[in-house]
């Protein structure tokens, strides 16, 4: 599919996936320097968990495609919400993984 596509067309996607990302990272400091005076939590720790919460959105990404592709949401023992019990299990791990990563850099 992708290969299909000329080089100056995926050169424009990519150029602009570049302009959003830096359109959003701009969006984000600024929401997050008004997060830091409201809470008086200080600028260094509410970017902190900005940007640990925007590094993990690839991780948890790449979390829902493996249990997608995997199949565990149709398994046949089912748990909490519909989900395989192995789903639900690797959620909780992967949770409990990114909250020691962000807390514990403090």
């Amino acid at each position: 599919m992708i290969g299909a596509l000329s080089l100056p067309l995926l050169l424009a996607v990519f150029a602009a996936a570049g302009v959003a990302v830096v359109l959003a990272s701009i969006r984000a400091t600024k929401l997050a320097d008004i997060i830091a005076d409201r809470t008086r939590m200080g600028e260094a720790m509410v970017g902190g968990l900005v940007l640990g919460g925007a590094t993990s959105l690839l991780a948890t990404g790449l979390l829902m495609t493996a249990i997608l592709l995997g199949g565990l949401i149709l398994r046949q023992r089912e748990g909490p919400a519909r989900l395989g019990i192995e789903s639900v299990l690797m959620m909780a791990v992967y949770a409990t993984a990114v909250t020691v990563e962000i807390w514990g850099r403090g």
